[in-house]
């Protein structure tokens, strides 16, 4: 757990305090508050099992970046506590566990086919980041697109080639047309870092596609960390994905906060198309 860290979006310095947070061991167990929920008891096991396996209750206090407006909490989970999420998660069959919704949500596969495809007219060679099985390349594939997968899931669609479970396992000669990025930049751990990397394998030209949970984050009593703090870690603002595209390196063809839809359920949502650049822009001047 990193305990003092720079905003994992820009780099920012300057946190103003939001609030603090009360998670009790007791609460996942029989007879708790959350005993019930599966979903939840399974994140809060992940909570006290793997992350602070010697506490019975947990203090998480949230902030929120001065210059961005970036939310997360301190002490804050980095690459290895979650990798070890994920693999108790899959151990414990936690991730997948809503496919069955996934998969009837087809609408929000050609959602983002339309979306990419009114800046990036011809793709033909996609990566998705952190894309489950696959489900949103189909429209890529029923088109003659090559399609490739990094996530920890193994089981992938039929005609998408899954690279690896992160970039790192992408080989150093392939780059792509399109990388997607939806519902990913909320669970990793340096947000900033993974653009850079998707920056480094788009072809020059390269759009990728970035969508994130729009989750309102003011303090104790409205804080989307209310139940369990595992499933998402960074909180976004229109304002910070913009600063975020720009500081790495992508001029911003669309960015918007809107209605989507996820695991077949709406959801407030802010999506952004931008196109690789090859300038850095200086964050300060934002």
């Amino acid at each position: 757990m990193d305990t003092t860290f720079p905003c994992p979006a820009c780099n920012g310095e300057s946190w103003l305090p939001v609030g603090t947070h009360y998670y009790w061991r007791a609460e996942h167990q029989a007879n708790g508050n959350w005993y019930r929920d599966q979903y939840v008891r399974l994140r809060r096991r992940v909570l006290f099992e793997i992350w602070f396996p010697d506490a019975d209750v947990v203090i998480l206090s949230s902030r929120r970046c001065a210059t961005c407006g970036l939310a997360c909490y301190c002490p804050r989970p980095d690459s290895f506590d979650l990798e070890a999420k994920y693999r108790f998660l899959m151990e414990a069959k936690g991730v997948g566990t809503r496919d069955a919704a996934v998969e009837q949500d087809a609408a929000r596969a050609a959602w983002v086919y339309e979306t990419i495809c009114a800046v990036q007219t011809n793709p033909f060679r996609v990566l998705d980041v952190g894309g489950g099985n696959g489900r949103l390349m189909l429209p890529f594939l029923a088109r003659g697109a090559e399609c490739y997968l990094v996530d920890y899931a193994t089981w992938t669609h039929q005609g998408v080639q899954r690279l690896g479970s992160t970039l790192a396992d992408v080989p150093q000669a392939m780059s792509f047309d399109v990388a997607i990025c939806s519902h990913v930049l909320e669970h990793v751990a340096y947000p900033r870092r993974l653009l850079e990397e998707v920056h480094r394998i788009l072809c020059d030209d390269g759009i990728v596609y970035v969508e994130v949970p729009l989750e309102e984050f003011r303090n104790n009593a409205w804080n989307p960390i209310l139940a369990e703090p595992v499933t998402h870690i960074s909180f976004f603002t229109a304002v910070t994905l913009r600063h975020l595209l720009l500081a790495v390196g992508y001029q911003t063809n669309l960015l918007e906060e809107c209605v989507g839809t996820y695991e077949g359920q709406p959801l407030p949502v802010i999506r952004a198309v931008a196109t690789k650049s090859n300038w850095l822009a200086d964050p300060v001047n934002i």
